[in-house]
């Protein structure tokens, strides 16, 4: 993002960064930081420790440097390499038709419905999904990306490796297990377009308003870009809920405590207002 600052006769970059929640843990949070430095995101993230899905940007190694955090890589990204590389090398396609074969997989698994006839059930409707979707890549993935993986050792072999074709395996295979670990476990997703989809509105509305009129300015953007992001992610009507929030906290006053704003979030709200949930969804 462009920022104006008063100390430079031009605008210098600021950054918009945005982590998703998984599927237990619908939420949406942007953080704005005055540069692109590492420091942002390990700052943000603080202690926390599980799965991190992102693309391999040098700036994330110091997250999982600690050992508490894994990493998950995109596969949308690795894909994204080999497509460029189409043009020049026929060995591209075959990656391609590798990586199709995964994305086929997934497709289905994303196809499947499980019934839950209310709210209580969500637990075990959740562990149904995420263990099916384990023992499914288990037993066919795994033996496409073994497969896979011998196949790029010998392309590796004849391909130059400065040609994108080259690039595109250079940036694959030694990250091979970051790669092949959204097998692991069930709620981890093949890619993380999902906050690619999600930082969309910040890329188009750069577009309308230009730059960003200071530092404050793109710390109060983050805000209530997280809670709209929010609000879809958990099928409630944006609208709706920020002007419920808005006057609820009004009448909270400046220190409001953890047991009056749980009752706040999205999924609780919602509850007690279904109408704005189906309106939204509708």
């Amino acid at each position: 993002m462009k920022v104006l600052d008063r100390n430079l006769p031009q605008t210098r970059t600021g950054r918009f960064w945005v982590y998703c929640g998984d599927c237990q843990h619908h939420y949406t949070a942007y953080d704005y930081t005055p540069s692109r430095q590492r420091d942002g995101p390990v700052r943000f993230l603080g202690d926390y420790a599980g799965y991190l899905a992102a693309d391999a940007f040098a700036g994330y190694d110091g997250i999982y440097a600690g050992g508490q955090v894994t990493q998950v890589l995109c596969w949308a990204h690795a894909r994204r390499k080999f497509f460029e590389a189409k043009e020049t090398s026929k060995l591209a396609h075959a990656a391609l038709s590798y990586i199709g074969r995964l994305y086929q997989i997934e497709a289905e698994l994303n196809a499947q419905r499980y019934p839950m006839n209310d709210r209580s059930e969500m637990d075990r409707v959740l562990l149904k999904w995420q263990r099916a979707r384990r023992e499914t890549r288990q037993r066919e993935a795994t033996p496409i990306l073994r497969e896979f993986h011998a196949w790029l050792l010998q392309a590796q072999r004849e391909t130059l490796p400065k040609s994108p074709m080259g690039q595109a395996i250079g940036y694959l295979l030694p990250r091979w297990p970051a790669f092949t670990r959204y097998c692991e476990k069930g709620f981890l997703n093949i890619d993380n377009n999902i906050s690619e989809r999600v930082v969309r509105p910040v890329a188009i509305g750069r577009r309308n308003w230009t730059f960003l009129g200071a530092d404050r300015g793109g710390h109060a953007a983050a805000v209530w870009y997280s809670l709209v992001a929010t609000a879809k992610a958990n099928h409630v009507e944006p609208w709706a809920w920020c002007r419920a929030l808005i006057q609820r906290l009004a009448e909270l006053g400046d220190a409001p405590s953890t047991d009056q704003l749980t009752p706040l979030l999205p999924h609780a709200w919602s509850a007690r207002n279904p109408l704005a949930m189906r309106q939204w969804a509708r």
